[in-house]
């Protein structure tokens, strides 16, 4: 089981412009001394290549690793706004990845048979940055011979190898009970080198929470894992089936389904549960059950993908023997609890490697940790034979690790597979599989600005509930929803944000995720009149303007119209029955976003002025949510939660900050700048045209 970590070819990053037609890019790599330190892993199949690569736009490249049987990549970087999309080939098989297939903004690309991949990439915004590339050495399935080194010096043993003659295909073995076990069934490749299988699991909630169970020696290939960071690597495989009667095929297929990405939940011995970071991208998959009781059954099977090929069936003979086994017996610093079994009908193998035992009642009662295998790492399982009882195979049991913290390796600290699987403590330790239910829920973009809407829609006609969850704290998505509907969030703070909706049916559940990027802006409300000293009984003009609602006034005299619920923008006529300083605010925004103003007019009697000074305050103009630069000339001052800053002039002053980080919106930099600029000529054009007694009264007016 050891493995030692391969070499990585060193090359210095470069930045592909966009070109019309790209020479292939034939790498200088020695493949044989990376397979010799890679084989030993019983589940790997590839090495990886530190290749880093950036393009953008329009943008075409074709990379060779001579001698390589499949290809694949690791893109750190990936953006594909609206209709932009990034095709990979290699030979005549052709794969096409759009926005949706991005997880957490990069994308593990399925791998192709072959030793070159074409990249192309087109749409406006469209960019990538590839980190590395996967080279196979071993064959997944058996489509097309493996690398001759690895034929040569890795398997010189195979000679004898007949365990070919006793693979069962899972589809020649398919029955109404254990059809849903099947389809929650998934073959699980980890950073496009290591093949396993894994196990889709229902929940005591019913909320459809993509759990999968695997083995935790698939996080790097070595017995006790080390590397829960490897779940974002995860690529899961749906329904790789080959139909009876027909040669077994192989996950490379390009009509499988597959799903990136995940998170690592709960580390325990060889268990391994991570949780997929998007629904399950087959319709028709299954929540499986499970049984943590750790009551000894007779029979049961499994299902996996041993040596990357489609379902296979593995049907076991007699009663399971429940072991404990001594840390220096696997190899590993923790006790090992397993089930051990015989098998009766097929073979596991390779690659089989965290696939579930089903017990009669077919529930989920242990992961595969370790088989005899024909000749050593990377082959087919034994061959069944009846009369010997010696076990040739064992499950991490699920009963063994289900309340479990004793292994002091896992990383994931008093969390357990019952804290997780029974989140709310019901105390079941049994619960049956379930359907999934397939909805969708939509958002009407997936980037937009904290100053703009986002609008979530859902259908689930059939839904009997449905619970909305994730989003950001206040922002009103998360609660109980109708089976149909649309609902209107803000985004409070800036960043990748998911939203999600579990509903479900008398016989099924199911979950959807939206996920949208948010960019940040300041939140902004102004208010300004077209005078800053008026008479008693003169109107007063008021328009304002904010990127954030709802909005309310306050200030003002009573009953004179102005306090109140305000649109985001407008345009208002006052009147002032008494002198004084009459102060007008307007206040906008939810929660953390939230901003301010407030604006100051003085009013005279008729006895003290005949004239009273005005400048014009210009309504912001909205196009698209973007104001216009207002031209007010009074004194006032504003605010947004978070911090304060401000700038002075003739015509008072201005503030902004934040309610989640960011500086001023630079629209309203240079607003303000222009208030500064325009405001000293315009007060010396009127000084210039108004009698001495009214320029007096107008520099009492402003404080």
């Amino acid at each position: 089981m050891k493995w030692t970590s391969v070499a990585w070819l060193a090359l210095a990053t470069v930045f592909v412009t966009a070109v019309h037609a790209a020479p292939v890019d034939t790498l200088s790599v020695d493949l044989n001394p990376l397979i010799d330190a890679a084989a030993a892993s019983k589940n790997r199949f590839a090495v990886d290549i530190e290749h880093p690569l950036s393009g953008h736009g329009a943008w075409t490249y074709s990379v060779r690793v001579p001698g390589a049987i499949s290809m694949s990549f690791h893109a750190s970087e990936l953006r594909l706004p609206g209709d932009a999309v990034l095709t990979v080939s290699a030979g005549s098989t052709t794969t096409t990845y759009r926005a949706h297939d991005i997880n957490r903004g990069g994308l593990w690309g399925r791998p192709l048979l072959g030793d070159t991949l074409s990249f192309e990439l087109h749409g406006t915004g469209a960019s990538i940055h590839i980190q590395s590339l996967q080279a196979g050495y071993r064959a997944i399935g058996g489509v097309v011979p493996d690398h001759p080194h690895y034929t040569a010096r890795i398997k010189m043993l195979t000679a004898n190898d007949t365990s070919a003659g006793c693979t069962q295909n899972y589809s020649c073995n398919a029955t109404d009970a254990n059809q849903g076990p099947a389809q929650a069934t998934v073959a699980v490749l980890v950073g496009n080198q290591y093949s396993c299988t894994g196990t889709l699991l229902n929940n005591t909630s019913n909320d459809a929470t993509p759990y999968v169970l695997t083995a935790r020696h698939c996080q790097n290939g070595q017995m006790g894992g080390g590397n829960p960071d490897a779940a974002a690597t995860v690529t899961v495989y749906w329904d790789a089936v080959t139909a009876c009667a027909s040669t077994l095929g192989s996950i490379y297929e390009g009509t499988t389904i597959t799903q990136f990405g995940a998170v690592t939940m709960v580390e325990q011995q060889d268990a391994w549960l991570i949780r997929l970071n998007a629904p399950p991208a087959a319709r028709d998959a299954y929540f499986a059950g499970w049984d943590a009781t750790g009551s000894v059954f007779t029979g049961g099977y499994s299902i996996h993908h041993a040596l990357g090929n489609d379902k296979q069936y593995v049907g076991w003979y007699g009663q399971a023997v429940y072991q404990k086994m001594a840390r220096a017996s696997v190899g590993v610093n923790y006790e090992s609890t397993f089930w051990s079994l015989v098998n009766g009908i097929g073979s596991t193998g390779a690659g089989a490697s965290g696939g579930a035992v089903f017990d009669p009642a077919n529930h989920l009662v242990g992961s595969a940790t370790l088989a005899k295998l024909v000749a050593g790492e990377n082959t087919a399982g034994v061959c069944p034979v009846t009369s010997d009882s010696t076990p040739t195979a064992q499950y991490t049991a699920l009963s063994g690790v289900w309340t479990s913290t004793a292994d002091a390796t896992s990383t994931t600290g008093n969390q357990t597979l019952q804290s997780v699987l029974d989140p709310t403590n019901t105390g079941k330790m049994a619960i049956d599989g379930v359907g999934m239910l397939p909805m969708t829920l939509t958002s009407d973009t997936t980037y937009l600005r904290t100053d703009q809407r986002l609008t979530l829609s859902w259908n689930v006609p059939d839904a009997l509930a449905c619970t909305a969850s994730g989003g950001q704290p206040g922002d009103g998505w998360t609660g109980t929803r109708a089976a149909s509907g649309a609902v209107q969030v803000s985004g409070l703070t800036g960043g990748h944000v998911e939203y999600a909706l579990s509903c479900k049916t008398a016989e099924r559940v199911g979950r959807a995720v939206a996920a949208v990027d948010w960019t940040y802006i300041q939140p902004v409300a102004w208010v300004g009149v077209d005078s800053g000293s008026v008479t008693v009984g003169s109107p007063i003009n008021l328009n304002w303007y904010s990127n954030v609602t709802p909005c309310t006034a306050g200030g003002g005299e009573p009953g004179d119209g102005w306090a109140g619920a305000k649109d985001s923008s407008g345009t208002q006529t006052v009147v002032v029955a008494k002198a004084g300083t009459a102060e007008f605010t307007i206040t906008c925004g939810t929660w953390a976003q939230v901003a301010s103003y407030r604006v100051s007019v003085t009013v005279v009697a008729p006895s003290d002025t005949d004239h009273s000074t005005t400048s014009s305050a210009t309504p912001p103009q909205t196009a698209a949510q973007t104001p216009t630069a207002p031209a007010a000339s009074t004194s006032g001052d504003s605010s947004a939660n978070g911090s304060s800053a401000s700038s002075s002039g003739a015509s008072g002053s201005g503030g902004a900050g934040s309610g989640g980080g960011g500086a001023l919106d630079p629209f309203w930099l240079s607003v303000f700048s222009a208030l500064l600029v325009f405001r000293a000529p315009a007060n010396r054009l009127l000084r210039a045209a108004a009698p001495r007694e009214s320029r007096a009264a107008a520099r009492r007016s402003y404080r």
